[in-house]
């Protein structure tokens, strides 16, 4: 499939799901994509909402959590969350899955100096969906994954 057509698809997908999006070519920045680790388990997850600013040009997309977020199973004291984006700061609000994003508790999140490691402490019960938002010079972006904290 070409280049052109690859993006004609990507945006036909974004708009019937719902999305906005605007798509650029080149040295354009790239939707910013963390990992979870919980205990030995990695889980890669996608930005559903946010915008990326670039040397020259930027990226923006909206969106709405996933009806199924990636779930990172039981955790035990805390998750770590890995990303190449330095320098931004983290908040997390975990939520019962039924509620609205952006809204529950604050979670407890300790930032590496660089920014790029966070650990985000998960209390004991749920499942709990939790709403985590980074921002940084280049821009925002907001991510959702369930966890269950031990009992």
């Amino acid at each position: 499939m070409s280049t052109g057509l690859r993006g004609a698809a990507a945006v036909l997908v974004l708009v019937l799901s719902g999305c906005s999006a605007a798509w650029l070519s080149g040295d354009d920045p790239e939707a910013p994509v963390i990992e979870v680790i919980n205990g030995g388990s990695r889980f890669e997850l996608d930005a559903w909402s946010g915008c990326i600013s670039g040397s020259s040009s930027g990226l923006c997309w909206d969106g709405t959590p996933p009806e199924d977020p990636v779930d990172v199973g039981v955790v035990t004291g805390e998750v770590e969350i890995v990303t190449e984006l330095t320098g931004w700061h983290w908040q997390a609000l975990a939520r019962t899955p039924s509620s609205s994003p952006g809204t529950g508790d604050e979670l407890t999140a300790e930032h590496s100096d660089d920014g790029r490691q966070l650990r985000l402490a998960v209390p004991p019960g749920g499942p709990f969906a939790v709403d985590l938002t980074g921002r940084g010079e280049e821009g925002d972006a907001s991510y959702t994954f369930v966890a269950t904290g031990q009992e």
